[in-house]
């Protein structure tokens, strides 16, 4: 039997025991020894000592610049943004242009959503400040929160500028994630690999790296497979730890109830939250404990959803790896899920310290972790087949039926109307800019060169303001698509009206390698249609593990010849196109694909099996 948890051991050596990520408590350290002594109980995690402290210092000065900033941050640390404010405001008053002070001040705002403010105290800021690179990298994230990618991106390029030859990696790695974003992959991948060389052991410059490879049709799944395992290992070096990780888990009392756990920065209204949702309610009707843990900022009316679901909600956003771990250790989960692999925001330095017995990488993210703290990974036997075990460090688990249970949202509009006698045939993407690869845009050239007639529709957050649309028709342009057949539309406000955008939508076209997901069921929901191209990884197989769940494998091509085969042949056949606009939802509802009692039972079982294991 293992010995009894009692208190979590210190933290490994390392980046780990250090001050949390994203906005810290000042922009400089302030000196002294009221602030080493605050400092230092802080990096025990005794904020809330710490905070004691300062206001019993301000009770003494309460004017002090130093001291409200310093407050205001250590405030932030605890979530209590509308306090923060308060204190933060004190300090500008009493020191306007101390960028520390201004720097409490924008944090503050910024975690209270006020964004414009947010942005009008960052511009300051780094006037105030041109040679600190904390001031651009936080105003490139809060550009970066309200959908100005672009803005964002150019900010890092205005603070490596200036900073001249001394970037910090963290200026780097932002910079290098929003090129990512914006469908610059050769320069984002430029970034880090020139990082790589000047600091070897950086685990983000790694993991990002790994991460990018999802969307290189030149590279092989092994190629991409090595990338992961490298930042497997760069992670357990600077985790400091093995694949058992620090914490000792007690023995689970027979017929105590089982507990398991979701870690994600997507508890909200995300991709990722139209296929969580189910699998939190099939822990619920297998008997366990839920808890959630969020380790993002949103809160809305999915995020509603899961805190109804919960028996613990818990937000975990600002703490660092080693106090998020120590929280989930605390509430003895039997098995954690963790749904965002290495996409932005991912918890795999906390995943890595093993705060549960049983840990379960599923749903977010098209790849092995790397990471060998990880026991399981759900998928399907069309997005890992037979052989696909050597692709991963995770055991995989094969769940019939589908890898995902996608929920549908509520208050969907009707599917496409019937085809018009004299209506234009409009193929349509709704996916992320990232995803449109060069080979994406051959492929959509080559689908519009065989149908001349057709047009191209294609929705996303890039055709949101002039440069990112400008950048998204210069790429299209260079692979040859005619311009005069496409259209481009801004994100809508809602859910609603971005579904009701597919009934201008015939037949969708889907992306490659890396395939939509969350748009491929909108477009069926809607009575879309989608063609796909299947290749030799999780990535490039979403797309046929999806369609071959609703009953059309036949939309599933092998080669770029057959998925232009495939749209022409749907495009010619007006009557069979109609007759799937018009039979198409029912097919997904009445799908494997929506089936949760079908998903609850595999997750009743997989759940068994892993406590088995235990």
């Amino acid at each position: 039997m293992s010995p009894p948890p009692g208190p979590p051991p210190g933290p490994p050596p390392g980046p780990q025991s250090g001050p949390p990520s994203g906005r810290t408590p000042a922009f400089t350290a302030p000196g002294g020894s009221v602030f080493d002594q605050t400092h230092a109980l802080v990096q025990a995690g005794k904020t809330a000592e710490a905070i004691a402290r300062v206001r019993a210092g301000l009770a003494r000065r309460p004017s002090d610049p130093e001291l409200n900033a310093y407050l205001a941050g250590l405030l932030l640390r605890t979530g209590q943004a509308q306090q923060a404010l308060f204190y933060a405001q004190a300090a500008v008053k009493a020191r306007p242009d101390d960028p520390a002070c201004v720097f409490a001040l924008f944090s503050a705002t910024a975690a209270l959503r006020r964004m414009d403010d947010a942005k009008a105290l960052g511009e300051r800021l780094v006037k105030l400040a041109p040679d600190n690179p904390q001031g651009y990298q936080e105003l490139a994230r809060v550009l970066d929160e309200v959908g100005k990618v672009d803005q964002a991106a150019e900010v890092c390029e205005r603070g490596i500028t200036a900073l001249g030859g001394v970037v910090p990696a963290s200026l780097q790695l932002l910079h290098a994630a929003l090129l990512h974003r914006l469908g610059n992959h050769e320069r984002a991948r430029a970034i880090l690999r020139t990082l790589q060389t000047t600091e070897p052991t950086n685990v983000d410059a790694a993991v990002q790296l790994a991460a990018l490879s999802n969307y290189d049709a030149g590279i092989t799944p092994e190629h991409s497979a090595a990338a992961h395992f490298r930042a497997g290992m760069l992670l357990a070096d600077h985790v400091g730890c093995g694949p058992a990780g620090i914490f000792k888990h007690a023995a689970r009392k027979p017929g105590a109830l089982r507990h398991a756990a979701l870690i994600s920065p997507d508890l909200a209204a995300h991709s990722v939250g139209s296929f969580a949702l189910p699998l939190a309610r099939a822990i619920k009707a297998a008997g366990w404990r839920l808890t959630l843990f969020n380790t993002g900022q949103r809160d809305d009316e999915v995020t509603a959803q899961f805190k109804a679901l919960a028996d613990a909600y818990i937000v975990t956003a600002g703490l660092s790896s080693y106090d998020a771990a120590c929280k989930v250790h605390a509430q003895s989960v039997d098995v954690l899920f963790e749904l965002s692999g290495l996409t932005e925001g991912n918890c795999q330095k906390l995943m890595a310290l093993k705060p549960a017995p049983v840990q379960v990488t599923a749903i977010g993210y098209p790849a092995t972790t790397g990471n060998r703290a990880i026991d399981y990974r759900l998928v399907d036997a069309a997005t890992d087949p037979p052989g696909s075990e050597g692709l991963c460090v995770e055991q995989l688990v094969r769940l019939d039926g589908g890898f995902l249970c996608y929920q549908p949202p509520l208050s969907a509009p009707e599917p496409r109307p019937p085809i018009a006698e004299d209506e234009p045939l409009v193929l349509g993407s709704f996916n992320s800019y990232q995803k449109l690869s060069r080979l994406t845009l051959d492929l959509w050239a080559q689908v519009l060169e065989a149908l001349p007639q057709a047009k191209l529709l294609v929705k996303g957050a890039m055709v949101s303001g002039r440069t990112g649309s400008d950048r998204l028709a210069q790429a299209m342009a260079d692979a040859g698509l005619p311009m005069d057949r496409i259209e481009m539309l801004e994100t809508t406000r809602d859910r609603s009206e971005h579904l009701k955008m597919y009934h201008r939508v015939h037949i969708g076209l889907d992306t490659y390698p890396y395939h939509g997901t969350t748009t491929t069921c909108e477009a069926l929901l809607m009575g879309v249609p989608v063609v796909t191209l299947a290749g030799g990884s999780h990535a490039a197989r979403v797309g046929a593990s999806l369609l071959s769940a609703v009953g059309m494998p036949e939309l599933v091509a092998h080669s770029p010849a057959q998925y232009v085969q495939i749209a022409r042949d749907l495009a010619s056949d007006r009557a069979r196109l109609q007759g799937i606009h018009r039979e198409l939802r029912g097919r997904l509802l009445g799908s494997s694909l929506t089936d949760e009692g079908r998903y609850a039972a595999q997750i009743a079982q997989v759940l068994s099996q892993f406590t088995k294991k235990a």
